[in-house]
This record gives C-alpha cells, sequence and structure tokens, in this order.
C-alpha cells in the first residue's frame, strides 16, 4: 500500500485532535477562514500573473529596464 499525500492524515489527525477537545469548532472556523483567505489570495496572484505574462508585460518591463546599447 503506497502513502499518497492527501488530506487523509489531516483528517485523521483533526479527528483525533477533537476527540478529547483539544481543539474547538470555533478554533476549526478559524482556522478554515484563515486558510481560506490565504487560498483566495494565491490564486488572484498567479491569475494575475498569467494575464501579465499573456500581454507580455514583464518582457517590456525587461526590456525597459536594460541600458540601450
Amino acid at each position: 500500500m503506497s502513502f499518497h499525500f492527501s488530506g487523509r492524515s489531516a483528517v485523521i489527525d483533526a479527528v483525533l485532535a477533537r476527540a478529547p477537545g483539544v481543539i474547538s469548532f470555533q478554533d476549526v472556523g478559524e482556522v478554515t477562514c484563515i486558510v481560506w483567505n490565504v487560498t483566495v489570495t494565491f490564486a488572484v496572484i498567479i491569475i494575475i500573473s498569467l494575464i501579465l505574462d499573456g500581454i507580455e508585460f514583464f518582457e517590456r518591463v525587461a526590456l525597459h529596464m536594460t541600458p540601450a546599447g
């Protein structure tokens, strides 16, 4: 049996931490909000950089910054 890095181990650990009361449902909600905001921000940065790359923004900036010669 091979081990794949999926969400299974995270879910098992979360259930084990929740069972004895180490974490509360409020903690789960707070962590979800933090992770969700970071995920959305990361996705938007990737989309913006793809758009800028599509219009060759980075190449133009690089050519503008190099000395003419």
